[in-house]
């Protein structure tokens, strides 16, 4: 079961560490999506503003279990590399191979130790939720919805993350929010960012 909690986070000053690597980050997306197709291959950004003040805001709170974070869908790896500028140890799994490699040379550029594999992030065991949500979007979901073996690669499993973090086609939140509610561990936080709605931050009770 997860339980909302109410994001307190706007008045939240990110350290200058962050805001430059923030400014590069979006110069780089730019330069990524410019002359292409909107959600190129499936890769959209998100606010990672917002993400970096509300992940600020948790770690000055003390509101997660742990300093073990995760990004499922990586993409360029923004927030995972936030995460780790934050002191967090971060991981990101991306499945497309080249955003995936964007985010590596990037978190190279800047020193950062952030752990990138190659993979889907859905774990083994979510085929009755997945089957489930096929029928309630009626088939419309554009989540890759094969396994693989990137949590064995990363040695952690779902279960080890105390942040989880996704930005994902908002008819495919509810499924993520079930995988999140079976596989991660009691306390564990899931943040969920929506164009139109922006960040939701759930706990696992």
């Amino acid at each position: 079961m997860l339980k909302t909690i109410p994001p307190d986070f706007e008045n939240v000053e990110l350290p200058d560490s962050v805001q430059g690597y923030l400014a590069e980050l979006d110069r780089r997306v730019a330069d990524f999506v410019e002359g292409k197709p909107f959600a190129k291959d499936g890769f959209v950004a998100c606010n990672h503003e917002v993400i970096a003040q509300a992940l600020l805001s948790i770690e000055n709170l003390g509101l997660a279990p742990g300093n073990v974070f995760c990004e499922w869908g990586s993409g360029f790896g923004g927030v995972a590399s936030v995460a780790s500028l934050l002191g967090f140890e971060s991981y990101g799994i991306e499945i497309n191979r080249e955003v995936l490699d964007h985010s590596i040379d990037l978190a190279e550029a800047h020193e950062l130790d952030v752990d990138f594999i190659e993979g889907s992030f859905i774990p083994i065991g979510s085929d009755d939720l997945i089957d489930e949500a096929f029928m309630a979007t009626d088939g419309d979901l554009t989540l890759e919805q094969h396994f693989d073996d990137a949590y064995e690669e990363l040695g952690l499993d779902v279960s080890d993350f105390d942040i989880i973090f996704v930005f994902p086609w908002p008819n495919e939140a509810p499924l993520l929010c079930n995988i999140f509610d079976r596989f991660a561990s009691s306390g564990a936080l899931l943040m969920i960012f929506n164009d139109a709605s922006g960040l939701a931050i759930h706990r696992k009770q």
